[in-house]
Formats: structure tokens, sequence, C-alpha cells
């Protein structure tokens, strides 16, 4: 087996055993589930290109907890400027319906 597989084997099971503490505080900082799979997820393939064996575990989940906290700000951004478009959309609709009755 490479070290690159052991590596990986490593963080698999490292992952694996915080999946699910990640998946509940991405629920709690998401508001909800829609997204938390695909949340966790990046943090893990943003994590594993990192990590190292000899890395401690107790460094690793703080470098997880780290990456996954910057993974739901990514998603709540997004969701704030799709919210924001869809609101200004709504603004010019209102307007050009407004201007359409004053005509």
């Amino acid at each position: 087996m490479s070290s690159e597989n052991k590596n990986q084997g490593w963080i698999d099971a490292r992952f694996t055993r915080s999946y699910l503490p990640l998946a509940f505080i991405a629920g709690l900082v998401l508001g909800g589930d829609t997204q938390v799979e695909q949340t966790v997820q990046n943090c893990w393939n943003n994590a594993s290109r990192t990590s190292t064996q000899a890395e401690g575990e107790s460094a690793f989940r703080k470098r997880l907890l780290g990456v996954l906290v910057d993974e739901c700000l990514t998603v709540l951004d997004e969701q704030s400027r799709t919210q924001s478009q869809v609101s200004e959309g709504q603004v010019e609709h209102i307007e050009k319906h407004n201007n359409e009755k004053n005509i």
C-alpha cells in the first residue's frame, strides 16, 4: 500500500468519526438541513487535500471545524446573494406594474 493510500485511509477514518458532529454543527449554522450534506462533503474535500498523518486528532478536528465554518459561510453568502437578486427582481416587477397602472 502506498503512503498516499495510507494517508487517505487515515483521513477517511478520522473524518468518518467526525461526520455526525460536523453535520450537526452545519445544520445549526445553516438553519436547516438543505445543504448540510454538500457543505460537509466540501469540508472533507478541502481538509483531505492538506491533512497529514502526523497531525494529532485534536488538531485535525479543530482544522475540520474551521474548514466547515468557512464552507457554511460560503453557503450563507450565496443564499444571501440569491435572495438579494430575487428581492431586486421583485422590486423591479412591482415598479413596472405600478408604472403600467399609472399610464
